[in-house]
């Protein structure tokens, strides 16, 4: 059967970026900066001096993300169904955004964009590996795996 989708007004818009594939392998020997989606259907593997995720979303069954120094995840999402695993030389930085607001009743913050590590397979496994310090500030670190693994390792101190 085919399926015929009619776009309406508004549907379209070219605010962000969207890489899809049935496996993606990056290796990029500068930064990558990523503010809107990757998608691998089965792979994702991406090697860069550093991995910034400012606001984006990368997801695969499998995902292998290696930083040669520094990666980033600004208010991202970083999902696998199988195995996720994130390395970085020095620092990993998972970090939610937040947003100051006043009042005459005081001041309020609150988080704007959760960063996140997700993985959701019965099984699934996540390492996140730093040479230096590795950084979780209102991050949300979720494996949903009833049989899986987590595992977090830092060269020097582990920040929650």
């Amino acid at each position: 059967p085919q399926v015929y989708v009619r776009v309406q007004e508004g549907d379209l818009n070219g605010s962000g970026a969207l890489i899809a594939g049935q496996q993606l392998n990056l290796n990029i020997a500068g930064d990558l900066v990523n503010s809107g989606s990757l998608a691998g259907r089965s792979v994702m593997a991406i090697t860069a001096q550093n991995i910034e995720n400012l606001g984006g979303r990368i997801q695969a069954d499998k995902v292998s993300l290696a930083a040669r120094e520094n990666l980033n995840n600004l208010g991202g999402l970083i999902g696998a169904v199988d195995s996720l695993s994130v390395k970085a030389g020095q620092d990993i930085n998972v970090i939610s955004s937040s947003r100051d607001s006043s009042s005459a009743q005081g001041t309020r913050t609150n988080l704007s964009r959760v960063a996140g590590l997700f993985v959701s397979g019965a099984q699934g496994t996540m390492g996140m590996s730093a040479g230096n310090d590795l950084n979780l500030t209102g991050a949300q670190v979720v494996n949903a795996g009833k049989g899986g693994s987590t595992l977090l390792e830092a060269g020097k101190n582990i920040n929650l």
